[in-house]
């Protein structure tokens, strides 16, 4: 688990860059600093609703669905709360223009963690798998 848990950090470390260009290219220095923030923004719950996946590997089917429904729920909320928090707390982010290159960077490196966290879930499951047909 642990290894899984390296692979979803180390993963969007190296996607950022390419999310970071993106926002750059698209919304200037806006979309840098917004894309920079919104990384930090984005990963704890998205590491949350990981681990509620991988928490339920091998339990009864209710089980999995209500922990990934409670897993969806810590990513919407999480996210949008802290991204709404962080927008009307730091004025640089409410200033005309601004606005885009937070939003949209947020938007985009959601995206991108959701796509992470079920690439790394995928894997983890189909381990367990893997293993539980050995014997």
């Amino acid at each position: 688990m642990l290894r899984r848990l390296g692979y979803f950090l180390v993963g969007p470390v190296l996607g950022y860059v390419a999310v970071v260009g993106v926002c750059y290219l698209r919304w200037g220095k806006h979309g840098l600093y917004g894309a920079l923030v919104c990384g930090a923004i984005c990963t704890p719950p998205s590491v949350l609703a990981l681990l509620m996946g991988v928490w339920t590997i091998g339990r009864p089917r209710a089980e999995q669905l209500a922990a990934t429904l409670v897993g969806m729920f810590f990513r919407v909320v999480g996210v949008l709360g802290l991204g709404l928090t962080v927008f009307y707390t730091v004025r640089y982010f409410r200033d005309a223009g601004h606005e885009y290159g937070f939003w949209g960077s947020l938007l985009l490196v959601y995206l991108y963690t959701l796509a992470w966290e079920s690439i790394v879930l995928a894997w983890y499951r189909r381990d367990w798998a893997d293993r539980s047909d050995a014997r």
